[in-house]
């Protein structure tokens, strides 16, 4: 059977249920297992309570569409994370689930038992509350307190059915609206770019009048847009051979900083432009690409990042135009990557995105001498932040957007219900506007011919996102990382079949690789903020997780079909440092390899040599394993992370403007694609014989939207689970 809109709540909706064996209270938003306690999302409560009511019933996507997201603009990213969230907390296999069954492009299907449970009369809730207040440690040192009296258990018990009756009387006769959800604000979304572009990078005037943003347009087009709010259409104020990033507006409204990059030449300038005659007042040249720029509220000052003198990784950086100074924020701390700064309100302190590793991001914030502390704990992907006030941040995360104070303590501020992530955050204090990018990217695996020309073909294609891709050594098989299912997981294709691996489902999953005899497939997953080595064994079809704690680590390669090479992040004052290991996977014995710094390393065809970058950044080193390692010819060159891999005779990858690169390892030539597909940067590539294997973005929507919240009544703090451990 199958239920559609027009059959929504005929069933009763159970406010306290068992499902298997979690007990769920709909009213407190809170599951229970044992012991365990877990706090659901409302969004996520609510569809699992109405699922609950129809036991064995297919309820389709387009009826929970229309349900819990009425009149509003939504993908499907929405109701996919709410599953993802529901499977996560039962600890549920969508291939073989207990739980929750999907339906393909239909819908939901509650297969556990469900036992409802009756509410307790008013004077069972009375009992209840008097009893459930208290806490263990009170209940055994004050015995007394628990003595009431039976005179006085029925005086609380009238007085609390008195003032139920009151609130039914009131209800029925309309004196006042009883809210039953437990949203204690209201909030409204409005769209302000409509069109093909891809809108990013916006700023908001200080009199919130204009907005400020770079439009992205097909074959690497770029625009710097100015746009009244009052107006419909923006204009182009940018330069047709320049590309731009991160402009902003200075605190008189009268100019604008924006980053440009010259087409031809690749000069990079940090630019001052006056808004009267759209004319470059002042400019500095930059040694790099900076990430991130802001301008000071008060005071003609830029806050931009460079690369450090002595590694690739960015830091914080003033530039004072009028005295033409420049000077650095944050200390130069190996394998540290500081990026995204934003002055706060008062201008005294800076926020910004501190990231360990590509799982690894949290926010700090410094004052204009350089002390710096930690306010958010670190974790996969923060997207974006900006200052609420004086004292408290706004933070994009998968969770939502949750504002901290700078002490570090957290509460949601806005889920990720409406939109699975908020980018390029601009909080306007005056008119309580939040401006925000909308990004949507789907992705899929290609293969480039090396052979014939520099196009590609598509290996994977779907209306979800196939980011990794890995082929096995024998070319009959490949795996990549999607999520199709509403989680990420591993899946499998050989010939023309396409299949999920069972238990693959993790928060992370990265560094995809076969073994020699393409067998086994070893990717990196992180989970819970741990990280582990998954093992997959094709014969047998068996999934083994070898857990490495909480720091992070990165897959190198197969010593063997037996033993792998990985490193991990090892972390002392000043300097981050990632040390290279082998797991025997008879046993998971792991042993330390050698001392060198190996942030990233690839092992060459056909050779026991490795070539490897330490945490700096700077330049790829080829090591025999015997002899001192040897500096790759014109490798500090390429702009390299996770973006690269080795063949016998060239390193290959993505540059950061996405397009294939090859350096030949004997003749330190570099040749660039500039023609064809362009690619992700953030995504391991693979060499295989005459191919290279990458993540192409297929799909790229973003747009520009205006959130307002307004409270309707007191609001109660909704806290978040915050652990912060200290990186600096």
């Amino acid at each position: 059977m199958i239920t559609s809109a027009n059959e929504q709540m005929q069933n009763p909706l159970p406010a306290l249920f068992f499902i298997d064996d979690w007990k769920i209270d709909c009213h407190k938003n809170l599951a229970f297992n044992g012991e365990r306690e877990v706090r659901l999302e409302p969004k996520s409560m609510m569809i699992l309570q109405y699922l609950a009511s129809q036991p064995g019933t297919v309820v389709t996507r387009d009826t929970l569409f229309t349900l819990f997201w009425p009149n509003q603009i939504v993908t499907d990213d929405a109701l996919n994370r709410v599953m993802s969230n529901l499977r996560r907390l039962f600890n549920d296999n969508s291939s073989q689930p207990q739980f929750i069954v999907t339906i393909r492009k239909v819908g939901y299907k509650i297969v556990a038992p469900i036992k409802v449970i009756t509410t307790p009369s008013p004077t069972d809730a009375a009992l209840n509350t008097v009893t459930h207040s208290m806490s263990p440690s009170t209940r055994q040192d004050n015995p007394r307190q628990m003595r009431l009296s039976g005179n006085r258990i029925k005086r609380y018990s009238l007085v609390i059915m008195l003032v139920l009756a009151l609130i039914g009387l009131l209800l029925v006769t309309g004196a006042f609206q009883l809210s039953l959800s437990d949203e204690t604000h209201t909030t409204e979304f409005r769209r302000i770019t409509y069109d093909k572009a891809a809108n990013l990078m916006p700023d908001m005037s200080d009199d919130g009048t204009m907005i400020l943003y770079v439009s992205q347009l097909e074959k690497g087009q770029n625009q710097l847009m100015l746009r009244a709010l009052d107006n419909t259409y923006a204009t182009n104020i940018g330069a047709s051979d320049m590309r731009y990033f991160y402009p902003s507006f200075s605190n008189n409204n009268h100019q604008i900083a924006v980053i440009s990059k010259q087409k031809q030449t690749g000069e990079i300038r940090l630019s001052q432009i006056s808004l009267d005659q759209i004319t470059p007042k002042k400019s500095l040249k930059l040694g790099s690409m900076s990430h991130g720029l802001d301008w000071h509220p008060h005071h003609e000052t830029l806050v931009y990042t460079q690369r450090h003198i002595e590694q690739n990784n960015h830091g914080i950086y003033l530039w004072q135009p009028e005295l033409d100074k420049q000077s650095l924020i944050t200390a130069s701390i190996t394998g540290v990557d500081d990026r995204f700064p934003v002055f706060s309100p008062d201008g005294q302190h800076i926020a910004f995105i501190r990231r360990l590793a590509p799982t690894e991001h949290a926010v700090f914030i410094t004052d204009l001498q350089g002390n710096t502390q930690q306010v958010s704990a670190f974790e996969s992907e923060i997207y974006s932040v900006d200052w609420f006030d004086a004292d408290h941040l706004l933070i994009s995360t998968r969770e939502g957007i949750v504002k901290y104070d700078t002490k570090g303590n957290g509460l949601l501020w806005q889920s990720a219900q409406r939109f699975s992530a908020y980018y390029d955050l601009r909080y306007h204090q005056e008119t309580g506007l939040l401006l925000f990018n909308q990004k949507s990217i789907q992705y899929e695996g290609h293969l480039v011919d090396l052979t014939a020309s520099d196009l590609s073909h598509s290996l994977t294609a779907s209306q979800s996102s196939d980011t990794e891709m890995s082929i096995s050594p024998n070319g009959q098989s490949f795996v990549f990382v999607s999520d199709r299912t509403g989680q990420k997981r591993l899946w499998h294709r050989s010939g023309n079949k396409i299949n999920p691996v069972a238990r693959t489902e993790f928060d992370d999953i990265y560094d995809l690789n076969w073994s020699p005899d393409s067998m086994q497939v070893v990717a990196v997953i992180k989970h819970n903020q741990s990280y582990g080595l998954m093992h997959y064994a094709l014969a047998s079809q068996t999934v083994t997780v070898h857990w490495q704690l909480s720091s992070p680590i990165h897959f190198i390669g197969w010593n063997s079909n037996q033993t792998l090479l990985f490193s991990q992040l090892t972390e002392r004052p000043f300097k981050r440092s990632w040390q290279l290991k082998q797991l025997t996977l008879t046993g998971s014995r792991v042993v330390d390899i050698s001392n060198f710094d190996m942030y990233q390393a690839r092992l060459v065809d056909n050779s026991q040599d490795i070539v490897f970058m330490n945490a700096s950044k700077r330049g790829l080193w080829r090591w025999n394993w015997d002899e001192p390692p040897e500096k790759v010819l014109n490798s500090s060159q390429l702009s390299l992370d996770r973006n690269w891999d080795i063949s016998a005779e060239a390193v290959w990858g993505v540059n950061l403007e996405g397009h294939m690169f090859r350096l030949d390892i004997n003749s330190g030539e570099t040749y660039i694609a500039q023609q064809g597909d362009t690619f992700s940067h953030q995504f391991r590539p693979q060499k295989r014989i005459y191919g290279l294997a990458a993540t192409k973005p297929s799909h790229v929507r973003s747009d520009l939207w205006f959130l307002h919240r307004g409270f309707s009544r007191e609001p109660t703090p909704k806290p978040v689970s915050i652990v912060i451990a200290d990186r600096r």
